[in-house]
């Protein structure tokens, strides 16, 4: 199983107290479910973790945990150590949240686009991966989280959803 190895961007997010998690504009659910499952990795590692969004979460996802906890790049506090993007393949995907990303120096991007211009500090990417979900699973393991129920979910909706229900070849 392909795992995580980057140990620069695994020490950032040990040694980090406070991280906010943001994702590209117009989201999915791989970037809802991805943002989500990355909260409760660093949340059950002790961490605060808070998920910023420009837009709206669609109906689809706000069933997930902690879906209704997902907020507004204008009520970031600037109280974050390290910003985390996930599933946008530029900084300009990020919409608004790219304020919260440029205000921090200590960043890191998962990603699993062709497109991606590997604009953080530490760069996690992997355009084999059939999604971001795929890399968060990666990165749980990495971090030897234990994966319950909800972080189950959230990783499967992120993962399905960017696999047309895991009937794409990928």
């Amino acid at each position: 199983m392909k795992t995580i190895k980057n140990k620069e961007l695994l020490n950032a997010i040990k040694e980090a107290k406070n991280i906010a998690v943001v994702t590209h504009k117009q989201p999915d659910a791989d970037a809802i479910g991805s943002m989500l499952a990355i909260c409760r990795i660093l949340e059950s590692l002790g961490k605060k973790a808070n998920a910023y969004c420009q837009d709206p979460l669609p109906e689809y996802v706000k069933h997930l945990h902690n879906a209704d906890r997902v907020l507004s790049p204008s009520e970031y506090k600037n109280d974050a150590d390290l910003v985390i993007s996930v599933d946008a393949s530029d900084k300009d995907r990020l919409g608004s949240c790219s304020t919260i990303f440029d205000s921090i120096s200590n960043t890191i991007q998962i990603d699993h686009h062709a497109t991606n211009t590997m604009f953080a500090k530490f760069n996690e990417v992997d355009t084999s991966a059939a999604a971001s979900g795929m890399l968060v699973f990666r990165l749980a393991k990495a971090l030897d989280v234990d994966i319950d129920n909800a972080l189950a979910e959230q990783m499967y909706a992120a993962t399905s959803s960017d696999t047309g229900n895991f009937c794409f070849p990928s």
